[in-house]
């Protein structure tokens, strides 16, 4: 989907793809990330979302792209995670970055 992403998605696992349908169905730009290239949402992402951001599968997320990440979520009105708590506690930067969607009050559950 083309235009300034008005959403960011926060995903994982193939929890996202109902939302980026949905986004798509609506309309609604959106950027998703961060997703490794073999995970279940990256395809749907790829396919519909304005703005994928993404690592090689088993790759590092470095702090660089986590940086990146929170730009995006500074630009898009609101932050949709698809994630439960415990998922992103896994995994730092996806704690990180819901983390700091949270401190913005840009945080939205949507599980």
């Amino acid at each position: 989907m083309k235009g300034t992403p008005k959403i960011f998605v926060l995903s994982g696992g193939g929890t996202g793809a109902v939302t980026f349908r949905r986004l798509q169905r609506e309309g609604v730009p959106f950027a998703a990330g961060i997703l490794w290239e073999n995970d279940l949402d990256y395809p749907p992402a790829k396919a519909l979302a304005a703005k994928v951001l993404s690592v090689v599968p088993f790759g590092e997320i470095s702090q660089d792209l986590v940086e990146e990440a929170k730009r995006w979520i500074d630009g898009c009105e609101s932050v949709l995670c698809t994630l439960m708590p415990e998922m992103c506690e896994r995994n730092t930067a996806l704690s990180e970055l819901r983390s700091y969607a949270a401190e913005q009050g840009k945080l939205r559950e949507n599980i």
